[in-house]
């Protein structure tokens, strides 16, 4: 069933449950909602009252941060968090029992998919997840019985499972998930607004690299002190620049009690990607663990120069010595910012071929992608 809208479009009613819905940083999800609005869906999120560093909020700042969010309903409920899982649990708002022709869940493991599982039990409607599995995931699911278990009994509920790249498909098929529940479709991003600061003209004499992540030890940031305090040691000129929201906080004071001391060192907030993009030419991405990996894309859309690690998917999206270097060991960090410090040339061939590959990372074909999995799923009940 389809719904009718004002502006005489079509779309169906989809339900997003997510553990987390913070607008002010870029995430598929609020991609996914703000595209399929503007196609004439009929939008509903039911969240928690949890923000992307893991504070609990007042709904009314949540208002505030949405006010131009515009033409979806936005429902965040009383939550806590569970810490062995590390999920939001919120109380269901009332509306999940309203009637939808889509419910859509993110994560494995995550509060949103069991509630979601639960709901389709109750109300019958088709079940779309994103596995969102990173490598560290993979591991835990293949090792223990426990987690496979709980990994299997979510995505049994599910109609259809959305997958970023081949080989999270594959790692969902060696857990044992059915292949054909399982879609490919890769992360998708506002390639028009990065590609707008790719046009911006660089000034050749002045390098600046940056990191831009939450600071929690999963996202690698420590890796970065030793090379990039030797870089700046070694090279007056260079600058560093760090930017995220502070998720964990001991580990964000630990990080710049080592990095405040050096000269050309910055912290400049949970940044807008636009306003970072902007201040640097190398990007260094040293995550431990990655499921979506958008600081990648991004980067690439905003050509950068870029140095990660050498994990899944980032490895699925940088084609090492093309379109960006792939690290493995922190004294690779060091060598290959050197390196594009040194070498303008490489480090502007980087750049160039990164944006022309950013041209595979359109949100809106993702959007397109998602539609024809709620297509299959809702002609098939």
């Amino acid at each position: 069933m389809e719904v009718s809208t004002d502006n005489g479009k079509k779309g169906y009613s989809v339900l997003h449950l997510i553990d987390i819905f913070d607008v002010r940083y870029q995430r598929d999800q609020q991609t996914i909602a703000s595209l399929q609005s503007e196609i004439g869906c009929d939008v509903t999120v039911v969240t928690s009252t949890y923000n992307d560093e893991w504070r609990v909020n007042r709904r009314s700042l949540f208002k505030n941060w949405e006010a131009d969010f515009k033409g979806i309903n936005i429902y965040h409920t009383y939550a806590t968090k569970l810490p062995f899982f590390n999920t939001a649990i919120y109380i269901p708002s009332a509306h999940v029992l309203d009637r939808y022709d889509i419910m859509h869940a993110y994560g494995p493991w995550s509060y949103s998919s069991y509630l979601a599982c639960i709901l389709k039990k109750i109300a019958k409607t088709p079940l779309v997840m994103r596995a969102d599995f990173s490598g560290q995931g993979y591991q835990r699911a293949k090792r223990s019985r426990f987690w496979r278990s709980l990994l299997r009994l979510q995505f049994r509920y599910a109609d259809a499972i959305t997958a970023f790249t081949p080989a999270e498909k594959q790692f969902l098929i060696d857990v044992g998930i059915p292949e054909e529940k399982i879609s490919v479709i890769p992360l998708g991003i506002d390639l028009s607004k990065f590609h707008n600061e790719a046009s911006r003209a660089r000034s050749a004499s002045e390098v600046a690299i940056g990191y831009m992540g939450r600071f929690a030890p999963i996202k690698g940031a420590h890796r970065l002190v030793a090379p990039l305090s030797r870089i700046l040691k070694e090279y007056p000129d260079v600058k560093v620049i760090f930017a995220g929201p502070q998720q964990d906080k001991k580990y964000f004071s630990r990080i710049m009690c080592e990095m405040r001391p050096n000269a050309n060192f910055s912290y400049i907030g949970p940044s807008d990607p636009l306003t970072f993009f902007d201040q640097c030419e190398i990007v260094v991405i040293p995550s431990i663990s990655e499921t979506a990996a958008i600081t990648v894309k991004e980067a690439m859309a905003a050509s950068k120069a870029i140095v990660a690690s050498n994990i899944h998917p980032i490895n699925s999206y940088v084609r090492h010595g093309l379109s960006g270097l792939l690290i493995d060991t922190d004294e690779e960090i060091y060598e290959s910012c050197k390196r594009l410090i040194d070498d303008e040339v490489l480090r502007t061939n980087l750049q160039e071929k990164a944006l022309d590959q950013s041209a595979e990372f359109s949100d809106r074909q993702m959007v397109r992608r998602i539609k024809e999995v709620y297509d299959s799923v809702a002609v098939s009940k």
